[in-house]
């Protein structure tokens, strides 16, 4: 269901400036292990998807896209008795920390929502450059590499990233057998308002973006001024 700011959980937890964790912005890369994850969600050719821990989204009676259960990943933070923030959040069974765990591991609903209505006005996304802002599950960004964009992903927690996004990006390329977009994309486990500086303190218009899709992202008005400023440093100038 839509993030909702008269949750208890969100009252209780009032993010103000001094409350944002300080964290290490870095760019993570494809590794033989996220390989090895992949496999290991495909490898039971015979069983049926949800068997093998993946849910699917239907988008239209052409689309499918395919993302990894939450249970399942969460099983394997609690097994690996993680300490990271979204293993606590996990822990703790909480859908979302403010200031430490984003709810990244939850497909929230609106992103369904966004999904349909991408494709229901036929948005051309064809050579766009794409970011998906606080990207969790990537299907947004997903939907946008199978209609031909380069797509970069970010989200405020590694683990996120390493667990969810970068295994469904893997998952849908093997699945839909179409990789040469997929190759392009890139990950980013950093703070919106220290992504800019991340890329790069000089950036070009053609680095830019062209389209910057999100979802359920920005749940707390705190945030509004920086993802306002972020967004305008990042779109390109002339789209």
């Amino acid at each position: 269901m839509p993030r909702n700011d008269s949750d208890d959980r969100l009252s209780s937890n009032v993010l103000t400036d001094s409350d944002v964790l300080s964290r290490e912005s870095q760019e993570l890369f494809i590794s033989e292990t996220h390989q090895i994850r992949t496999r290991k969600y495909l490898e039971d050719a015979s069983g049926s998807f949800l068997s093998r821990g993946l849910h699917v989204v239907k988008v239209d009676e052409n689309t499918v896209l395919y993302h990894v259960s939450a249970a399942v990943i969460e099983k394997e933070l609690k097994t690996e008795s993680s300490q990271s923030d979204v293993g606590n959040a996990v822990l703790n069974s909480s859908d979302l920390i403010p200031g430490q765990y984003e709810g990244g591991l939850k497909l929230w609903e609106c992103t369904e929502d966004l999904l349909r209505f991408l494709n229901d006005i036929d948005v051309d996304l064809k050579n766009k450059k794409i970011l998906d802002v606080g990207c969790g599950s990537g299907l947004l960004g997903i939907y946008a590499l199978l209609r031909g964009g380069v797509v970069h992903f970010q989200d405020y927690n590694r683990d996120v990233l390493d667990m969810v996004t970068i295994s469904n990006v893997m998952i849908n390329a093997k699945i839909m057998k179409e990789c040469s977009g997929f190759d392009l994309s890139r990950y980013f486990a950093t703070d919106w308002s220290d992504f800019p500086q991340l890329l790069g303190s000089h950036m070009t218009d053609n680095q830019k973006y062209d389209l910057i899709l999100t979802s359920e992202t920005i749940y707390n008005p705190k945030k509004l001024q920086i993802s306002r400023v972020t967004f305008k440093t990042l779109f390109k100038t002339k789209r």
